[in-house]
């Protein structure tokens, strides 16, 4: 495919953000595939140069995979501040190795910080925020499993979109 010259597509940085877990992640499994764990969001936190967001409440559900692979779903609610509300859904990926397995097969989170990359989604039903609707992000973050924490940066696949938004 050839890219195209007039293009303005681009990746561009919106913000990055915190999320603290609670301290009791509960297992499940193992599964005939994976070791299933959900993790309750307890705070955190979303700075961008549109919005900030304070986390109200939210839940991980991370499977992971014989292959050392951490496969996660991140549902959560935002508040902007102003009392608006935002819906969050991230899917990402995880590398903990087989020693992360090993660990998960005990009950207990893997002991070691792992790279994330993934896909995240925002909608809001306020008018102020209906742009995030229309917008398909990229999450790169790391997830600390002993601290209880992701600490993530958010960017958009495309700024003409996103120029659009902040008129």
């Amino acid at each position: 495919m050839e890219a195209n010259a007039g293009s303005s597509r681009a990746l561009a940085h919106i913000g990055s953000g915190l999320i603290a877990y609670a301290k009791t992640p509960k297992s499940f499994g193992p599964s005939p595939d994976a070791i299933v764990f959900h993790c309750q969001v307890e705070r955190g936190y979303f700075l961008a140069h549109a919005f900030d967001g304070r986390l109200r409440s939210g839940l991980e559900r991370c499977a992971v995979r014989g292959d050392g692979i951490v496969d996660v779903n991140l549902d959560f609610a935002l508040d902007d501040g102003s009392g608006l509300l935002l819906h969050a859904a991230f899917h990402a990926i995880f590398d903990v190795g087989e020693e992360g397995y090993e660990e998960a097969l005990s009950g207990r989170l893997p002991s070691m910080i792992a790279h994330a990359t993934g896909a995240a989604r925002i909608n809001s039903a306020a008018p102020a925020h209906r742009w995030l609707n229309k917008m398909q992000f990229f999450v790169v973050g790391e997830r600390d499993f002993q601290r209880l924490s992701f600490a993530y940066d958010l960017f958009c696949l495309d700024e003409c979109l996103l120029a659009e938004a902040e008129r």
